[in-house]
């Protein structure tokens, strides 16, 4: 019900990244030249997102789970190459002689 009211009133703004519709460099725009991390969101033009002025809406729990279900992917993949990068980390070796542009894995 917080992400609701936060959402209609607020744009979402103190709400995850994926929730937060006033910091959305494609949410004003609607550019289709945009990171292609993020095909795939749901756009708020496609559900009747309610506000202070006309009340709630029911389709902002849907927009808010599909927003969910649609950043669930992008998180899990981040989660799983931040503990790759970790794992290399803590192998490397701090001491030894520094890897040069062309040995670097990424």
């Amino acid at each position: 019900m917080e992400a609701e009211l936060s959402v209609e009133r607020y744009g979402g703004r103190g709400l995850p990244w994926f929730l937060d519709l006033i910091n959305d460099p494609y949410e004003c725009c609607g550019e289709e030249d945009e990171d292609p991390r993020f095909t795939g969101r749901p756009h708020t033009e496609d559900y009747k997102i309610g506000s202070y002025w006309t009340g709630s809406s029911k389709d902002t729990m849907r927009f808010i789970n599909d927003r969910i279900n649609w950043a669930e992917k992008i998180i899990r993949q981040q989660i799983v190459m931040a503990t790759q990068f970790y794992k290399r980390l803590k192998k490397w070796d701090l001491n030894g002689v520094a890897p040069t542009e062309p040995t670097l894995p990424f």
